[in-house]
């Protein structure tokens, strides 16, 4: 066999490897706090709550999200359980 496909080959499985290894050490996505920021920005904005023109709690909430992602970076978060 080739060396060069052999190679070629080591590497997308050292990539595939540090994907499972990511996701051993990830968090589920209902604890993120950067999750439920977004998912409570999303309903003020689409129920109208606060009489705010139109994408203010949306920018809001991306402002949070940012100052969130600054002060707390625990490391990534999986959809499904691995």
């Amino acid at each position: 066999m080739n060396p060069l496909r052999l190679f070629k080959i080591y590497r997308k499985a050292m990539m595939l490897a540090g994907y499972f290894e990511e996701a051993r050490v990830s968090k589920s996505l209902f604890r993120s706090s950067i999750f439920w920021t977004q998912v409570v920005s999303a309903a003020i904005e689409l129920s109208g709550v606060l009489p705010l023109p139109p994408g203010y709690a949306s920018l809001a909430g991306q402002v949070l999200t940012i100052a969130l992602r600054l002060l707390r970076q625990n490391g990534p978060v999986h959809l499904v359980t691995p």
